[in-house]
């Protein structure tokens, strides 16, 4: 500001504008500043500009309007003093001249003297390495002087914080926001690490509430990265986030304690709350949360200890009974799993930050039991696991309590198990159980089904009882329990329900009978006599089980595998649909040979396919059929009752509900060490189960509101995940009546869309009929395959590659050799993929417009045997020219610019071709013309291959803009080829996760960002201007994912494959990496909002419309 003028750098404009006072509008002064982000003005009216795109700064002279370099090199980024990189907010010492620069990549400030060549930093590290401790900066953004003392003060953005360094210091000292480390005594002079994050403040008088993490998993190194985002998300709403590392782990002081959830740990969360309440920002309340362990402390300190100070607690994945309902002994059977060794490793580690190896270190690692050993000595449940449960002490539960349990996590039963006992006492509970993993629901890279924002749960949960402004709280108005009602392993609805026991619930008795049937009529009279025809022998078989998981949690696959070795009953298909919800409970008479036996049972979906789906299981230690325990007695009749986990599921019409039931479940139980056979004694009032069957609502009730903004789940286990889908058996049968009878590629060399149509459909939820229907217009538009002029075999199959006329000869023989290989079919098509190494087909897999490469995505994707092969073949047929230049793809040199500051190069670099117009016939030209200088670009892309998932973020975000953000202003189009790229993107993100091979996975993306390169190049290198995206306005509450998709399933856009490509791709990317300001969304609207259904895609040569290319003068 100067004066009466405002000076502004509009980044999205490439310019700075001036406003002087009642004016409407601001004009442009100093010429181009492509990617401004800073303006400064010295006394002489000088303007200052800093181009985050050319990578230096300018000065402009309003006397002689010239304009000079004054710190950089221009169009040049490095980490050396001469160069910036994409430098944004500037100062400029009025009486100097000294330029000060927020130098955003290289994570530092530089100072530039007057006339100087290179620039001095000044606050960071010289080197250009970031980070989050007193010496360092992290994406500095802004930066102002004191001319006076030279004190120079900056907006580190990533560390979230305002850091403060004195004239020649070496390192920053915070004045707002940011983290800060301190100590918290112990009565015993042990020190807490404690790391807190503190909100900026509004006033100086301003104070928050503290939100505790306290737990022993290392904040400082092996948490570090995952709890950065919940961390200043948090902070950024007013919550000063406190993550203390417990006695003797990470960062803090002491001996190691002696076990989980000791009396001296919790003594010193006493302590720390206490001190965390009367630090010098804070309120004076504290909240705790976490997920799993600080879960499980958050509990004990709010029914155990309930210091004053204390709230309320949000937890995630907790459990009540540390005996049964944990990971040593569930079911009151033994448990051994990673976690267990995994710890007592950790434990060992010596401390953050210095990591001292010296003598005591040792003596401690190798005298130090192990936790294991501990556990092991502690088989019943007794006081050593009473302790410490909260299943005890329901009735002192009386701070608010949020509880979120998981239909895949070992702990689902805790959050209605203590509502059910405390809700009358507490102020308030709420209890959510969603389709979750052991992870929070917004995980979405981990959880089978959608999940929903929980950080912002929290802030509504904490806002309410830590703040005084709650006024306009709408939690406590919520009904306090919402469930995900289960349709599939990974489909299902949101829905409240007000009270638990739910008052619609009715009992339905089943019982076993002699005819392996499961009924709900009585069967008749049994005595309970050992009648051959009433019982039924297990013979016991320790080993089976795997099917069902590692542990009590996780996705499971088809079971029948499993159900092979144990007793099974099965009813008839039923005829109506049951919902159940709630604990399914089990009544069994039997009797074994050997003094220790185990039963489990489980409750499973048999469908239409005859695949087997677990919905619940269960278990008995039957010595702990009594208490105290006792050994079975052999040959002696028991009945043991007990109850299975939580579930929510819902058995279709059609379907068979079935009872399985076995004496060994490995690895989640740990077997019994006796040989045995067992007996079960089919005596209808003894051996039966009973289900928690719910009844329809009257009327129809609203989703909970929070669950709106659900994020939808990433494969993690494709051949799990799609197997559990609904309509994925039509799917592969109309991919299959495809692939039987019609091309791959034709003559006119136009690819089969029919997979990526299909399954883009599945993907976005069509039902059978719709997808039926939409195939038959599919099935019209292809054509039958040709012969070829001969057989393809093991030994000539690579010597026709490059030639379409055998397409069909490369799919019969891609057709059987993936049969031929059977469960390994996955790993033959990759040994397909990466033969030969000095020409391998997948160094070729972007040629035909990178069909072939979608074509695997969607193999992986859908698990498909089949269109594997067909992908197989498309990278036979098509392999061309590309690569001759892939095959010698190297790594980029040194680079230390962003994949999207490079194609911004390509834009303005004139040694590259300009055609007549666009189309993919200017491909092969530009390889054949323009890879020396492609390559010149490419070598200054900066990659970390430390971080591959942060490579494919990045290459697809590019692909976002390539496609949204090249339009002209004022004409909105959608470019063919620049769509197949981002398209593309989105297969090499299903793709790469199953390449083990590093090396091949990094190449890969070399790959695709020098045929992005080609391809941008052949369509005239529009212009990419991001704000074009950014600035597109819509209404979140209407123009929502819920508006995409029902504007592409019920219009006439669901008959265009590629369209649906493109909106699927972009619903799981903000699904992957999160809202973005509405990046993946907005382009969603916009492209439905937008496109032209007559004429969906220009870029081809003959198209009048056209993007803001680049012309031939």
């Amino acid at each position: 500001m100067d004066g009466q003028t405002i000076y502004a750098a509009i980044e999205g404009d490439s310019a700075v504008k001036k406003w002087t006072k009642g004016a409407s509008e601001g004009i442009q002064v100093g010429g181009e500043c492509f990617y401004c982000m800073g303006v400064s003005v010295d006394k002489e009216k000088n303007v200052y500009m800093s181009s985050a795109g050319r990578s230096c700064v300018y000065k402009w002279s309003p006397q002689t309007n010239i304009i000079t370099i004054v710190a950089g090199r221009e169009n040049y980024q490095g980490t050396t003093s001469e160069y910036l990189s994409s430098p944004e907010g500037i100062y400029v010492d009025g009486n100097s001249g000294t330029v000060y620069v927020a130098d955003y990549v290289n994570n530092r400030i530089q100072k530039w003297e007057k006339d100087a060549h290179n620039g001095t930093t000044v606050a960071g590290l010289s080197t250009g390495e970031g980070g989050s401790d007193h010496e360092s900066l992290s994406e500095p953004s802004s930066v102002w002087v004191d001319d006076e003392t030279l004190v120079v003060y900056v907006a580190d953005s990533a560390n979230e914080r305002i850091q403060r360094w004195l004239y020649n210091a070496s390192m920053g000292d915070t004045i707002a926001g940011g983290s800060e480390n301190v100590w918290l005594s112990m009565p015993d002079d042990v020190r807490l690490s404690a790391t807190l994050t503190i909100p900026v403040a509004k006033h100086s008088n301003e104070k928050f509430p503290v939100l505790l993490e306290y737990k022993p998993y290392r904040k400082d190194d092996n948490s570090f990265n995952a709890d950065q985002s919940n961390i200043f998300y948090l902070a950024r709403r007013g919550f000063i986030v406190a993550k203390v590392d417990i006695r003797g782990t990470g960062s803090s002081e002491g001996v190691l304690i002696e076990r989980e959830y000791t009396t001296q740990e919790l003594d010193d969360c006493e302590n720390v709350i206490k001190q965390l309440a009367d630090y010098p920002h804070s309120n004076g309340r504290v909240g705790m949360f976490g997920l799993s362990w600080s879960a499980f402390n958050s509990l004990m300190m709010a029914t155990l200890r309930r210091p004053p100070s204390l709230r309320a607690i949000f937890a995630a994945h907790a459990s009540d009974d540390l005996y049964k309902n944990d990971i040593h002994y569930p079911d009151g059977i033994m448990h051994l799993d990673h976690y267990i060794v995994s710890i007592d490793h950790a434990n060992a580690l010596p401390a953050t930050p210095n990591y001292v190896m010296n003598e005591q270190w040792i003596k401690e690692r190798f005298t130090r039991r192990p936790w294991a050993d501990i556990y092991l000595e502690h088989q019943l449940d007794d006081s050593f696991w009473r302790k410490h449960s909260i299943k005890y002490v329901y009735a002192n539960l009386t701070l608010p309590t949020y509880l979120i349990g998981g239909l895949y996590d070992p702990y689902k039963d805790t959050a209605i198990n203590i509502y059910e006992h405390a809700h009358q006492i507490s102020p308030k509970i709420k209890v959510v159980v969603g389709p979750f993993i052991h992870a929070m629901p917004d995980n979405v890279n981990r959880n089978p089904g959608p999940g929903f924002d929980s950080n912002a749960e929290m802030v509504r949960w904490f806002n309410h009882w830590l703040k005084d402004d709650n006024e306009n709280s709408d939690i406590l108005n919520e009904p306090d329990i919402t469930l995900f009602i289960r349709t599939s392993l990974t489909t299902g609805t949101y829905r409240y329900e007000s009270q638990w026991p739910i008052h619609r619930r009715r009992t339905r008795r089943m019982y076993m009978t002699n005819d392996r049937m499961l009924t709900e009529r009585i069967p008749s009279h049994v005595d309970g006599k050992r009648n051959n025809s009433n019982v039924d022998i297990l013979e016991y078989r320790p080993w089976i089980g795997f099917e069902s998981g590692l542990w009590l949690g996780g996705l499971t696959g088809n079971q029948q595998s499993y159900d092979e070795h144990s007793l099974v009953y099965q009813s008839d298909p039923i005829n109506e649909t049951i919902e159940i919800i709630g604990f399914v409970n089990v009544s069994l008479q039997v009797s074994t040979i050997a003094p220790m036996a185990h039963w489990i049972v489980r409750l499973e979906d048999v469908d239409n396919n005859a695949q087997v789906w677990l919905v619940t299981t269960g278990a008995l230690n039957g010595a702990q059929r009594q208490t105290p325990s006792a050994p079975l007695e052999p040959n002696h009749m028991y009945t043991i009752t007990f109850r299975l986990h939580f579930t929510t599921w819902t058995f279709f019409n059609g379907h068979s509900i079935r009872v399985a039931i076995s004496n060994a479940m490995f690895p989640t139980y740990w077997p019994s060490a006796f040989a045995m056979n067992t007996s079960l004694f089919l005596n209808s009032s003894a051996t039966f189960i009973d289900l928690p069957v719910i009844l329809p609502l009257s009327s129809t009730s609203p989703s909970p509101s929070f669950t709106q903004q659900q994020v939808s789940s990433t494969d993690i286990f494709p051949e799990l995940f799609s197997a559990a889908t609904t309509n994925l058996a039509v799917v592969n049968k109309l991919i299959a009546h495809t692939h039987a009878n019609h091309h791959v590629i034709d003559h006119h060399g136009f690819y089969t869309h029919t997979a990526h149509h299909l399954g883009s459909l599945h993907f976005l939820d069509a039902t059978d009929n719709k997808i039926e229907e939409l195939y038959k217009g599919m099935h019209d538009e292809v054509n039958f395959y040709q012969d070829s002029p001969h057989e393809i075999t093991r030994t000539n199959w690579r010597q026709s590659i490059g030639d379409k006329r055998f397409c069909k000869a490369y799919q019969e023989f891609f057709d059987q050799e993936l049969a031929a290989a059977g469960n390994d079919w996955r790993q033959k098509f990759m040994e397909f993929l990466l033969d030969n190494e000095s020409g391998p087909l997948i160094n070729c897999v972007v040629a035909g417009v990178a069909h072939p490469l979608i074509h695997i995505g969607y193999a992986f994707e859908l698990d498909s045997i089949v269109v594997a092969s067909e992908a197989l073949t498309m990278c036979a047929a098509s392999y061309n020219y590309l690569h001759e230049v892939i095959d010698k793809l190297k790594p980029p040199k040194s680079g230390s610019k962003s994949a999207l500051t490079i194609f911004q190069d390509l834009r303005s670099d004139h040694r590259l071709p300009l055609f007549d117009g666009p189309g993919v016939d200017n491909l092969e030209p530009t390889v054949k013309q323009a890879t020396d200088i492609i390559l010149s670009h490419y070598d200054q892309w900066l990659v970390n291959v430390n971080d591959l998932e942060k490579i494919v973020e990045e290459l697809f975000d590019l692909t976002v803009y390539l496609y949204g953000a090249t339009h002209k202003p004022d004409q909105i189009e959608f470019d063919f080829f620049l769509l197949h790229l981002l398209t593309s993107m989105n297969a090499i993100r299903m793709i790469y996760p199953h390449l083990n091979n590093r090396q091949v996975a990094e190449h890969i993306l070399y790959q695709f960002f020098y045929f992005a390169s080609a391809i941008y190049i052949g369509q005239l290198r529009p212009e990419i201007n991001k704000t074009l995206i950014h600035d597109y306005n819509i209404d979140y509450a209407k123009q929502n994912w819920n508006y995409v998709i029902e504007q592409s399933m019920n219009t006439d856009l669901i008959g265009h494959s590629h369209f649906l490509k493109v909106i699927r791709s972009l619903r799981d990317a903000e699904a992957v990496y999160g809202f973005k300001d509405g990046l993946y969304l907005k382009t969603a609207v916009k492209t439905i909002e937008n496109i032209n259904k007559e004429n969906m895609w220009i870029g081809g040569p003959t198209n009048p419309r056209q993007l803001n290319v680049l012309k031939r003068a």
